[in-house]
C-alpha cells in the first residue's frame, strides 16, 4: 500500500460532508448556492417577494436558474429560463405547493406575482374559506383582486 494515499477519514472534505453537509437537501443548496449569478439587468425593475408564497416561488426560481435573487415582476425565459427548466420548475411548484399547474401557464404569466395567482386558484378548491382568507390575505391587494375575479362566472 503506497504511503502517499489519502486516507478518506482524515480528508477535511469528507469531514465536512460528514459533519455540516449530511442532508442530501444540504448539500443540494450548498451547490446551488455556490454557482449563483448575479440578476441580469431587466427592463422591470426588481421588487422582492412580499410574501411568504412569493419567497418560496422565487426561491425556486432562482435555484433552477441559477440567479442570486429573482424579483415578483421578472419574466422567467428573460432570465434564461426555457421550456425544459419550465418543467423542472412545475415539478417543484407541485412538490412545494401540491398543485399542478399546466406547462402553458408560465409561457402565459411568467412572472412570481401571477404564477403565485395561478397556484392559490389552483388549491382553492383544497383548501377550506380559513386556509382560502389566510392565504389571500398573504397575497398582494392586486393579486387577491385577480384570484377573487378568476374565481367569478363571467357575467351575461
Amino acid at each position: 500500500m503506497s504511503s502517499d494515499k489519502i486516507d478518506p477519514l482524515k480528508s477535511p472534505l469528507f469531514n465536512r460532508i460528514a459533519t455540516d453537509l449530511y442532508d442530501p437537501e444540504q448539500v443540494l443548496k450548498a451547490i446551488e448556492t455556490q454557482k449563483r449569478r448575479p440578476r441580469p439587468e431587466l427592463e422591470a425593475s426588481f421588487v422582492a417577494p412580499r410574501n411568504a408564497m412569493e419567497k418560496e416561488l422565487a426561491d425556486i426560481w432562482a435555484g433552477l436558474l441559477g440567479i442570486e435573487q429573482v424579483g415578483v415582476h421578472d419574466n422567467f425565459f428573460k432570465l434564461g429560463g426555457n421550456s425544459i427548466l419550465a418543467t423542472q420548475l412545475l415539478s417543484r411548484v407541485r412538490d412545494s405547493f401540491e398543485v399542478d399547474v399546466p406547462l402553458r401557464t408560465v409561457f402565459e404569466v411568467p412572472t412570481v406575482a401571477n404564477l403565485v395567482v395561478q397556484i392559490v386558484q389552483g388549491r382553492a378548491g383544497q383548501l377550506d374559506s380559513a386556509e382560502m382568507e389566510k392565504v389571500l390575505a398573504e397575497l398582494g391587494q392586486e393579486e387577491a383582486q385577480q384570484t377573487a375575479a378568476a374565481g367569478e362566472p363571467d357575467a351575461a
